[in-house]
């Protein structure tokens, strides 16, 4: 995912998104939907466009965010990055577990 970024401004404004929008609501698409105009760099990764073409209502791109985030926690193999990105996110093996 970050791999398409070509500055590190890019990726702190992900990160900032990552960290202020997505971790208090989770990976949840209704929630997300809700707030896609705060999703603004992640919406623009060419992993996202790709996923949306046919789908420009928010819901839409707002599940196309989450799987984009979904792949790339799933790329970071198991150890304590993955394991914080996790239950950051409500995603993986967190069930049970507050947000």
């Amino acid at each position: 995912m970050l791999d398409e970024m070509q500055d590190s401004a890019c990726v702190e404004q992900i990160a900032r998104v990552l960290q202020k929008v997505v971790c208090p609501r989770g990976l949840s698409v209704g929630q997300l939907a809700q707030v896609i105009g705060e999703l603004g760099p992640i919406t623009t990764l060419k992993r996202v466009q790709a996923q949306t073409e046919d789908a420009q209502e928010a819901a839409g791109v707002a599940a196309a965010v989450a799987a984009v985030v979904s792949e790339a926690v799933e790329r970071l193999g198991q150890g304590p990055t993955r394991l914080a990105c996790e239950r950051l996110l409500g995603v993986g093996t967190t069930r049970g577990l507050p947000r």
